[in-house]
């Protein structure tokens, strides 16, 4: 059994995959991703060569979920810390015991921007592309109204785990602080009781946008004129903004 048991807690669209698999490249850490997909459990890298075929298959994984999960911290390989990441809306039976459970530490990771997020999923669904591979060059129309609806859902979510973690080991991360302070991952590694890693942690998940919302959104002066004032006008890039006409000097 592994000193520590971790989980990671998130919506969709948040760098999950990327922050698997930097975690996964430190020598102490085994860092699964979505276990409880639908399709088939979706092992660390590396891992989904058939040695935890032992697991049962995604039936048996459904029957008795928690027996699932114990096999998978146990199954750890000489890492003394072992994780996997649950999205909102997958195995919420799961989630809730987990977040109950004060042996398993919990590392919730959001994205500050929730236009960013919405429009990583538009893009997805509009590429059929989900993972390695990048957005940049394919912009979208964004729905003021459905993105107002995605980010009432999305905060909902995560005012729900800061709920239920208040008396729990908990760290919240944010994906923007993770690309551009290298602290934030110095203090998960501590968080999980890891030391630093010999070698620079490297994702075997690509970033898959870099462009900016001028270029990733079709209709962004639209989309800026209704979210004007609102909940999410903070979520678009000051710079991209339209800017409003300044009143001639004196």
């Amino acid at each position: 059994m592994p000193h520590t048991r971790f989980l990671i807690a998130c919506e969709a669209r948040t760098g999950s995959n990327w922050l698997c698999g930097l975690l996964h490249s430190h020598p102490e850490i085994l860092c699964h991703h979505e276990v409880f997909h639908t399709d088939e459990p979706y092992y660390a890298a590396g891992f989904r060569d058939g040695r935890l075929a032992h697991l049962g298959t995604t039936h048996e994984r459904d029957r008795d979920p928690r027996a699932f999960v114990e096999g998978l911290w146990q199954a750890d390989f000489g890492r003394s810390a072992v994780g996997f990441k649950l999205l909102a809306g997958q195995a919420p039976g799961v989630l809730a015991e987990l977040l109950r459970d004060p042996g398993v530490k919990k590392l919730i990771l959001r994205r500050e921007s929730r236009v960013r997020a919405f429009l990583s999923l538009l893009r997805a669904r509009e590429t059929g592309r989900w993972g390695q591979t990048s957005y940049d060059g394919v912009a979208v129309r964004v729905d003021a109204r459905e993105l107002l609806e995605f980010a009432r859902r999305y905060d909902q979510f995560y005012a729900g785990l800061r709920a239920a973690t208040r008396s729990q080991p908990v760290l919240e991360v944010a994906y923007e602080d993770l690309q551009r302070d290298p602290a934030a991952i110095e203090h998960i590694l501590r968080f999980l009781g890891v030391g630093p890693s010999p070698a620079e942690l490297r994702s075997c998940n690509v970033r898959q946008s870099h462009d900016s919302l001028r270029e990733a959104v079709a209709n962004l002066d639209e989309l800026a004129r209704e979210l004007r004032g609102g909940p999410l006008e903070a979520d678009l890039l000051e710079s991209e903004l339209p800017r409003s006409p300044q009143p001639a000097a004196n």
